[in-house]
C-alpha cells in the first residue's frame, strides 16, 4: 500500500510539473522512434563534442553514445536539461549506460548557460529538438558561444540560415547546418 501510495504521489509532482509553464518552460516531446536512426545518421562522426540542448529523456545522446562506444570513437556528449525529473533519469541512464565515462549531464537553462564553457569551446554538434518559437534565440546563443558548431535540429528549422541537407523521410523532417 505504501508503495502505491508513493508512486500515486510522485506521478502527481510530475503531473504538476509538466502542467505548469513557469516549471517547465519547454514542454517535453519525446523522439519519434520510427526516426530515431535517421536522426542519428545526420550527425557528422568527425566531431569531438555533441551537446544536446534540452536533452529531455536523452533518446539522441545515449544512441550516439552507444554507436560511439562500439566504435571506438572518443565523442564527449553533455546534456543540457532544466527539467529536474528529466536530469534524475539522465543521471540514471547515464549510470547504466556502456559509455558513461564520455557522458556528461548539466542542470540548466539553455539560455544563460555559456555553450562554450560547457563544451570547452571547440568543434561541436549542437542538437536541437525544442519549440520552434525558441529556435531563433537558440540559434543566436549557439552563434555568439560556439561559432564553429554544427547544428542538428528535428522537426523545425532555423529559418535564418540555409540547410546543408534536408530529410524529408520518416515522420519528420530533420535539418543538418554546417555553416552557422
Amino acid at each position: 500500500m505504501i508503495i502505491l501510495l508513493i508512486a500515486f504521489i510522485l506521478i502527481l509532482i510530475v503531473i504538476i510539473f509538466f502542467a505548469f509553464p513557469s516549471l517547465s518552460p519547454i514542454p517535453y516531446y519525446p523522439t519519434n522512434w520510427a526516426d530515431l536512426k535517421i536522426i542519428v545518421n545526420m550527425f557528422p562522426k568527425d566531431r569531438p563534442v555533441i551537446l544536446d540542448l534540452g536533452a529531455g529523456s536523452g533518446t539522441i545522446l545515449f544512441t550516439l553514445a552507444d554507436e560511439a562506444y562500439k566504435s571506438g570513437r572518443k565523442t564527449q556528449f553533455i546534456a543540457l536539461e532544466i527539467n529536474p525529473f528529466l536530469i534524475l533519469l539522465l543521471h540514471i541512464k547515464r549510470l547504466l549506460h556502456s559509455n558513461q565515462k564520455h557522458i556528461s549531464i548539466k542542470f540548466g537553462d539553455l539560455f544563460k548557460e555559456r555553450y562554450d564553457q560547457i563544451t570547452g569551446g571547440g568543434k561541436t554538434v549542437c542538437y536541437l529538438y525544442v519549440s520552434p518559437r525558441l529556435i531563433p534565440q537558440i540559434f543566436k546563443k549557439i552563434k555568439k558561444d560556439i561559432p564553429s558548431s554544427q547544428i542538428v535540429s528535428y522537426m523545425y528549422e532555423v529559418k535564418s540560415i540555409k540547410a546543408s541537407k534536408v530529410v524529408k523521410t520518416g515522420n519528420h523532417p530533420i535539418y543538418l547546418y554546417n555553416k552557422i
